[in-house]
């Protein structure tokens, strides 16, 4: 029989997934790649990942560079 305290060291245990690294961008790129009509772009993967790990955003970027 397992105690609550249990439970809580269990959660402790798990780490949580970190998007913003080569291993994230990967997934990342492969989950978009078949909704997409294109590869996504190493900025766009950039992008994204940091905005799913919750880190606030502003990107800059010239015509053409893929914000769409």
């Amino acid at each position: 029989m397992s105690s609550s305290s249990d439970d809580d060291e269990s959660d402790e245990d798990e780490s949580e997934y970190i998007f913003n690294t080569p291993e994230g961008h990967n997934l990342a790129c492969r989950v978009l790649r078949p909704q997409l009509p294109y590869d996504p772009r190493d900025t766009q993967l950039e992008g994204i990942c940091k905005a799913i790990d919750g880190v606030e955003i502003m990107v800059l970027t010239p015509t053409g560079s893929g914000k769409t």
